[in-house]
């Protein structure tokens, strides 16, 4: 690959904080220029071999046919591409592919990110109260003792500290159908009927909730347990 459009890529990666990619340049026969010469000249960040008049190592390892030769490996050294001349996006495709393969622990916590359930946040214990794939440590929506189904905005009893269903919730639901709000705790469980479909029947389906304590029998969700349901807030 030509160097600018290296320097590019490179510098593309390192604004992602991309930490498992390394570009290597290896230069040779340089005529007019020396090593530092062209790194200077093109404004290159990354590392360059000097491989004298005849390539060295590198080339010798690698180089195939004309200048430029780019040559792509994953993490165990493996070649995933090897081509002269400027295909972009074959090369781009490459990087990528590699970049996939690598185990990844973002956070520092011991569990690759293939497994773990707070990508960001360590936590090696990997506890996960409410059971919902998403760890403690990361997880602000308990749906295991607040957010249970129903209880759109959180609340909880004064004194019991139980969750309380009644016309707030209705409100709150009724904002996130018509206003189009697609994240927050209250979205995660506002699809009431499990249809896979958040709107207006949910709604429906809130009211008689509220009202009489139970769903439509085509839609029968039992009441979480310790919860109950209340026509004005505690």
């Amino acid at each position: 690959m030509e160097a600018p459009q290296t320097e590019s890529i490179w510098q593309d990666f390192l604004a992602e904080n991309e930490n498992y990619l390394n570009i290597i340049a290896n230069g040779f026969d340089w005529t007019s220029y020396t090593c530092a010469g062209w790194a200077s000249a093109f404004g290159i960040t990354y590392p360059m071999i000097d491989g004298g008049s005849s390539g060295g190592e590198a080339w010798s390892l690698f180089g195939d046919g004309y200048i430029p030769h780019n040559v792509v490996l994953d993490h165990n050294h493996e070649v995933l591409y090897t081509s002269s001349g400027y295909n972009e996006g074959a090369i781009m495709a490459a990087i990528e592919l590699g970049l996939s393969y690598v185990p990844r622990d973002e956070d520092g916590d011991g569990v690759m990110d293939s497994t773990d359930n707070c990508i960001d946040i360590p936590n090696d214990d990997q506890l996960d109260l409410d059971l919902d794939g998403l760890g403690d440590a990361c997880d602000i929506c308990n749906n295991l003792e607040i957010y249970v189904t129903g209880n759109i905005d959180g609340s909880v009893g004064m004194t019991d500290h139980n969750p309380t269903i009644n016309l707030f919730d209705i409100l709150r639901l009724s904002d996130i159908v018509l206003l189009g709000v697609d994240e927050g705790c209250g979205y995660e469980i506002s699809d009431i009927r499990e249809d896979g479909v958040i709107n207006i029947l949910d709604i429906i389906t809130l009211v008689q909730y509220v009202l009489y304590g139970e769903l439509p029998d085509e839609n029968t969700i039992a009441l979480p347990p310790n919860s109950y349901i209340v026509s004005e807030n505690n």
